[in-house]
């Protein structure tokens, strides 16, 4: 994308949860989660499924997409967030070979 996008840090995921509302949504066919923040802007994570290897596993109710922050538990794993459709939402880690998501923000 370049400048000004970047990949968000765990730091703020963490932020989303602890500060923003968060409503199961359809937005143009596709389900998700749409997070509000306290001003009123607004972001919408698509139930996106993964990839493991070259075979993609769709959930419409699970929504996983990588920060920009790696893990030093194990080489190669990086922090994601993990949305579930129970209104549960998380932030782990796992290996880098897993196609999570990306939701790029801007400054």
């Amino acid at each position: 994308w370049g400048a000004p996008w970047r990949m968000p840090t765990k730091e703020e995921m963490k932020e989303l949860i602890d500060n923003c509302t968060f409503k199961w949504a359809t937005q143009n066919g596709t389900t998700g989660t749409l997070v509000t923040g306290k001003n009123g802007n607004t972001i919408f994570f698509p139930a996106n499924g993964y990839y493991l290897g070259i075979s993609y596993y769709k959930n419409a109710l699970t929504g996983y997409y990588w920060s920009a922050n790696g893990e030093t538990i194990i080489p190669n794993s990086a922090s994601f967030f993990l949305k579930l459709s129970n209104e549960r939402y998380l932030i782990d880690w796992f290996t880098r070979y897993y196609g999570y998501g990306v939701r790029p923000v801007s400054d």
